[in-house]
């Protein structure tokens, strides 16, 4: 069996935006090239309805694309508010639920509408967004019947720390694992799936040589699982996170 495979990536991007005192727009194309990736973009065996396996350049080309189009309304040093409308990324804290896993040659965008509240004190964004599927040689779009929502929340009122506290959602309905034929990630099964959790983060240089970070999250709800022999009904999902 010829396991060997050598291939190359390269990511360039490019942007243009604009900003007056009270809105802004930001446009973002995205090249993500690789060649002689002998790996298929999506596989998958046996292929769910509607989905078709395609080798092309593997699962990290996505030639050329839109990485983010977006507006935004709002001037947080003058009003508490501002909303952010379009394709975007969604990073916060450790990027360990909720990125834009910007180490990968593609990346994750969110097709969004986001609502932030800012004070001294707090920072928090609530969100609804429908996540962006990549897919090669086609213009990549978001997923109909995948939603991820939430509210997350940064605040400073613990002295020399910042504490995080968020609730996330997770919606997919029966079409989502299909959305797309040949999407380069695989797509979610039907599922309800939540996560409350929080982290406390200690700012940098304000406990002398140390710092340290806390966090835990509680995971609950239920998926279907379409995988052949699975049951026919919804399975539970329940589930914990600790980190330090």
């Amino acid at each position: 069996i010829d396991t060997y495979n050598d291939y190359f990536t390269d990511k360039l991007r490019y942007h243009i935006g604009y900003t007056d005192a009270w809105w802004s727009v930001y446009g973002e194309g995205r090249s993500s090239f690789a060649v002689n990736d002998q790996r298929y973009a999506y596989y998958a065996s046996p292929a769910p309805a509607g989905t078709v396996n395609f080798k092309g350049q593997g699962p990290e080309s996505d030639t050329v694309d839109l990485n983010q189009a977006y507006v935004t309304v709002g001037n947080l040093k003058e009003f508490p508010l501002s909303l952010k409308v379009g394709r975007q990324e969604l990073s916060y804290g450790e990027e360990r639920l909720v990125g834009a896993f910007d180490w990968n040659n593609i990346g994750r965008q969110f097709d969004a509408a986001k609502l932030r509240f800012q004070n001294d004190w707090v920072t928090a964004d609530a969100f609804i967004s429908r996540v962006v599927i990549p897919e090669d040689e086609k213009f990549n779009v978001d997923n109909d019947y995948d939603y991820f929502s939430g509210i997350y929340a940064t605040s400073t009122i613990i002295p020399k720390n910042t504490l995080d506290l968020y609730f996330l959602a997770r919606n997919s309905q029966a079409g989502a694992v299909a959305a797309e034929p040949s999407p380069q990630s695989a797509q979610p099964s039907p599922q309800d799936i939540y996560t409350v959790g929080g982290r406390i983060k200690s700012l940098p240089k304000q406990i002398g040589n140390f710092d340290y970070t806390l966090e835990g999250a509680y995971q609950f709800g239920n998926y279907h699982d379409l995988r052949a022999g699975a049951p026919a009904e919804r399975l539970k999902q329940d589930a914990y996170m600790f980190i330090i």
